[in-house]
């Protein structure tokens, strides 16, 4: 039986007392215990069977949970080792009509209790056929797409008169009208207002329509051509009337071309629990609209970052917390439309002053800052919406987490191609220097001099340097190796963040070439295989095997992830995480981390930023620990000494300019002789990791997993012999 610890309690019974709450425990926090005690507490649960499992939790009412697609293993896992059940897998339209009755009085959909997962797409846009284009060459396909009978079209045609009524007053014209006299008067005018350039334009746009939808060369009804281009008017303005329409709502009525999933089953749940939430903070994204429109009377939201970026992030979901109303309630006074109002009441506003040429000045534009104002009130407005637990408030006794800074020097050739960039004259469309691809450009020579993303810039006629690097082993990639052969010298397993995919395909190749296992885990690795093959690294090191706390090891003793494994995901036996490349997203990285130091973890986590010296790498790694966020002054209630700001672009890349003069520089040539040594000592020591193996360890993932510069079976034989 689970054993709850004391904050948990304590949690759990403070967001029982209401029927909608943000979650806001840090990452490592067990939320996921959470999702499947919280429903229960709000819904009631059903006595378990003893014949079928005495332990089991089941809900007295159908309960939806979303999560991200690949969080469904880890989800199961932890339903089944703390619940002893399995939440069903509402994944499509066929299976919820498989799984749902049809109540034959009241014409609506009944799923019996239990816990429903599913993911934001699946819920939100798998299944949904897209509304179909305007096809203007032929019509007749899109008035057939949207149903629309010929008899329609002579409708159309007869209600001429007040469908075109502005086209036929420019010409003093009526449908009975003769052609040769609207001919007249067109010239006519042409004539008279030749001048007019906006009324001539006008006036042939209503010669053209009415040349189409007048009988002409004594005819009494319309040419073939001319029914074509009625069906064509028709068929636009049909089109133009479901397509804009489609996703809104009228009197209580939606208006649907094709139902997704949350349309099917949006009134089927008792209770609602989102995973990372932040995803639904947009306002009119597929996602955060399928989401938002699931009607369960209680609702949780858990994410640790309930202010993502700016403080206008929260509004979505403290709003659907809340009950979702149009208008505003006393515990969130904000209705539907009003987030714009919410972020003017909690932002402060800058305005640009103007001098005109007489000296007077003049009222420019309005700015909203992300400098967060009013903070009383906003504690007093989210303190009973957000539930905030952070892991040193806990009172729990965690593992610390130890950072280390290891400084690697550039290689000759990458400091070429970082001068290059940093010379680089880059500017936008409209002719202003562009900062911000500039410093792109820096944080991916610092990474990769060799990425196929760094792009020649201007003219290279007499500036030094090449925009690209043709050297792949560079001295950070050197350091990181080194570091994963302590690790595994250690029988630890270590996983490394970066930014870049082909900077991880770097690290990726070499270890290949080593014979060390390892998963690279990003996005282009689907979401379903992401879970299956995260699954087998959480096995743990051969450490975890000894003290008992796995009853096997994993295969991988290493794991290079992007920027879409830094949610959901915990690895708490694993004690490395290496930072290779840094990114803007700062959230990110801290939550990466937060992936490894778990409230479970068992031992002290190390954290290694690896940085490339007299690069843009030592201010990005240095904001990690600022505290200078939203969420920190409003969630946490801690007063900085310092108002937070933007991010200067250009205050960076001056930063940028000081920090590489003098730089330390190693050959990339001779780096490159050293190899073959440090390749032996990553082969041996990923041997020795391996000897360790349990008995119950038997058979590797399946080359049918890996994406092809993964599999092994392609490399030479001497490599495979590692193995």
């Amino acid at each position: 039986m689970f054993q709850f610890r004391k904050f948990q309690r304590e949690d759990y019974a403070r967001a029982a007392m209401h029927d909608g709450i943000i979650l806001g425990h840090d990452t490592g926090l067990g939320k996921t215990i959470a999702m499947f005690v919280w429903p229960a507490l709000k819904v009631g649960w059903l006595k378990p069977d003893p014949a079928i499992s005495p332990n089991r939790l089941r809900p007295a009412k159908p309960v939806l949970l979303v999560v991200p697609g690949d969080g469904h293993d880890q989800t199961d896992d932890e339903s089944q080792k703390h619940f002893k059940m399995k939440a069903a897998c509402l994944d499509s339209h066929e299976t919820f009509f498989k799984l749902s009755k049809l109540n034959p009085r009241t014409g609506t959909r009944s799923l019996p209790p239990d816990y429903y997962l599913t993911s934001y797409t699946q819920l939100a846009t798998n299944g949904v056929i897209p509304f179909p284009e305007f096809d203007r060459v032929h019509p007749e396909r899109t008035l057939a797409a949207l149903n629309v009978k010929e008899s329609e079209v002579m409708d159309w045609f007869n209600r001429r008169a007040k469908i075109y009524k502005i086209e036929y007053e420019y010409l003093d014209a009526t449908p009975d009208t003769p052609w040769k006299q609207i001919q007249e008067v067109w010239k006519a005018r042409c004539k008279e207002f030749e001048k007019n350039e906006s009324y001539l334009n006008a006036l042939n746009r209503a010669y053209d329509i009415l040349k189409n939808l007048t009988p002409q060369n004594g005819r009494k009804t319309l040419s073939p051509e001319q029914w074509q281009f009625v069906r064509s008017e028709l068929a636009w303005y049909r089109h133009y009337e479901f397509s804009s329409n489609i996703g809104t709502t009228r009197n209580g009525i939606k208006c649907i071309y094709s139902p997704s999933l949350a349309d099917l089953c949006q009134d089927c749940f008792g209770a609602i629990v989102v995973d990372e939430g932040t995803k639904i903070k947009g306002e009119e994204t597929f996602v955060s609209v399928g989401v938002r429109q699931i009607n369960a009377p209680y609702r949780m939201i858990m994410t640790a970052t309930p202010i993502k970026n700016r403080f206008p992030d929260v509004f979505r979901l403290a709003h659907y917390v809340c009950g979702g109303h149009d208008w505003p309630t006393p515990r969130f006074p904000y209705g539907d439309g009003d987030r714009d109002f919410f972020a003017e009441q909690f932002l402060v506003s800058e305005r640009t002053i103007k001098v005109g040429d007489d000296g007077k000045k003049l009222r420019g534009y309005a700015k909203l800052t992300p400098q967060v104002c009013n903070v009383h009130r906003a504690w007093k407005l989210l303190a009973p919406i957000i539930l905030r637990r952070r892991k040193d408030n806990c009172g729990e006794d965690i593992v610390r987490k130890l950072r280390h800074v290891v400084r690697a020097p550039m290689g000759l050739s990458q400091a070429a191609v970082y001068q290059f960039h940093l010379d680089a004259k880059y500017v936008d469309y409209k002719g202003k220097k562009a900062v911000g691809a500039q410093l792109q450009a820096l944080r991916i020579a610092a990474a990769n001099p060799a990425s196929a993303l760094l792009k020649p810039v201007g003219s290279l006629h007499g500036r030094a340097g090449t925009h690209r690097s043709q050297h792949l082993y560079i001295p950070k990639v050197a350091t990181v190796l080194s570091l994963i052969q302590q690790v595994l010298e250690r029988g630890e397993q270590a996983a490394i963040f970066g930014a870049f995919n082909d900077s991880l395909d770097v690290i990726s190749t070499r270890l290949r070439e080593a014979g060390v296992r390892h998963l690279v885990l990003d996005g282009r690795t689907a979401q379903s295989k992401r879970g299956q093959l995260m699954r087998r690294f959480k096995l743990g090191p051969p450490r975890a095997v000894k003290e008992g706390l796995s009853s096997r090891q994993s295969e991988y003793p290493i794991l290079l992830v992007g920027e879409c494994m830094a949610e959901l995901h915990s690895l708490n036996l694993c004690n490395n995480a290496m930072l290779a490349s840094f990114t803007w997203a700062h959230d990110k990285v801290q939550q990466f981390i937060n992936r490894v130091h778990r409230l479970n973890s068992p031992w002290p986590v190390n954290v290694w930023s690896i940085i490339c010296e007299g690069s843009i790498d030592r201010r990005l790694e240095a904001n990690l620990h600022e505290k200078n966020d939203a969420s920190e002054l409003v969630l946490d209630g801690h007063l900085l000494g310092e108002n937070p700001a933007e991010v200067n672009l250009v205050e960076l890349l001056h930063t940028a300019y000081k920090e590489f003069k003098g730089v330390k520089i190693i050959d990339e040539v001779e780096l490159e002789k050293g190899w073959p040594r440090l390749r032996a000592a990553l082969g041996k020591a990923f041997i020795k990791w391996n000897e360790n193996s349990s008995p119950a360890f038997s058979t590797f993932t399946p080359n049918s997993l890996l994406p092809a510069s993964q599999r092994y079976d392609n490399l030479p034989l001497w490599r495979q012999r590692l193995l």
